[in-house]
């Protein structure tokens, strides 16, 4: 399992690494429009991946885990209430007979 994660983190926390060292060695560099518009996607595409580090970590802890599955579980359908009718008990005025 800590291979797993140590994979994750290479995938999608590595890149966002370097490109925040790209930006700091070029931020005085001349660039022109094409050259920013690369390096905005560039950026785009490295945040989205590395966002999918969180959900990563859960489907992996998911997959390898009998026991947080197990309390994932009991967290969805704890909240998934059943629809239950309480019998309401009408008072009643006795009748003297």
């Amino acid at each position: 399992m800590t291979l797993v994660q140590v994979i994750l983190v290479v995938i999608c926390i590595t890149p966002y690494g370097i490109d925040n060292a790209y930006g700091l060695i070029t931020s005085n560099a001349q660039k022109d429009a094409t050259q920013l518009v690369n390096e905005n996607f560039v950026v785009t595409v490295v945040t989205l991946l590395s966002s999918f580090y969180c959900s990563g970590s859960c489907y992996m802890f998911l997959i390898s885990s009998s026991s947080f599955r197990r309390a994932v579980k009991d967290r969805i359908f704890w909240w998934r209430r059943a629809n239950r009718i309480n019998p309401f008990q009408a008072a009643t005025v006795g009748r003297a007979s």
